[in-house]
């Protein structure tokens, strides 16, 4: 309920940069709301090439509230810098289109419970290499939840073309990129190693490994899916 009023009352503080739309419903019904970023005032980027895409979801998981909050705090400090003048956010939202989706597991996030309502984890939901042995994967396959549904649906409607994906979590201090279903690397792992080295040098020294063996191994996830089947170069990011 708080989400709701924050998200509604970006978008009626700051129309020239906030457009927000809902990616569907939960199982219960609550709005799935995406906050979609940019100076909307331009199409392109300044260049006149179209503007890079990044999507970010939060929440998987109902009781990884820091999962939720990164991606509440991502959305805060872009709205908020480029309305004090910050170079860096007027840059970036100049260039780039933001879409936050916040809280993907709100019933689960008003139960405190990594499951939605019913019972099923959400990030062994995705249709890419779903598992039945995966502890709560679904009631019989993939999608089977509106949750996951509706958020591979605004994948491959909206945001189809996206040039990065990073899903966020909680629970460790880690960045993993795919696979999770595999110990392999992915083919383009020079490009995850490139982003890795560029991390570690400019940003943290946050661990940076694929999926499978630097936490466990996982599959039917958002971000193997983001990856495997929508060719989004994919992080989680847990925290």
């Amino acid at each position: 309920a708080t989400l709701t009023v924050d998200v509604n009352a970006w978008a009626d503080d700051y129309p020239e940069i906030v457009d927000l739309t809902s990616a569907g419903t939960t199982e219960l019904g609550k709005q799935l709301w995406v906050v979609r970023i940019s100076d909307w005032s331009n199409e392109t980027k300044v260049d006149g090439t179209e503007k890079d895409i990044v999507y970010i979801d939060g929440g998987h998981h109902g009781n990884e509230h820091l999962g939720t909050e990164l991606a509440f705090l991502t959305a805060e400090w872009y709205i908020e810098n480029w309305d004090s003048g910050n170079e860096e956010a007027i840059r970036v939202l100049q260039n780039t289109e933001l879409h936050i989706l916040i809280m993907l597991n709100a019933d689960g996030n008003d139960f405190d419970t990594r499951w939605n309502v019913n019972q099923i984890d959400l990030n062994r939901n995705y249709d890419h290499h779903w598992s039945e042995e995966e502890t709560q994967s679904g009631r019989g396959g993939p999608f089977s939840e509106s949750e996951t549904f509706n958020n591979a649906k605004y994948m491959n409607e909206v945001v189809s073309r996206a040039d990065l994906y990073v899903t966020m979590h909680a629970g460790v201090w880690i960045m993993l990129h795919p696979w999770g279903y595999i110990p392999d690397q992915p083919i383009d792992w020079e490009l995850f190693h490139f982003i890795r080295d560029d991390v570690h040098a400019n940003i943290s020294d946050i661990p940076i490994r694929n999926a499978n063996q630097g936490l466990y191994p996982n599959s039917g996830t958002s971000r193997d899916y983001g990856y495997g089947i929508m060719g989004f170069p994919t992080f989680t990011f847990e925290t």
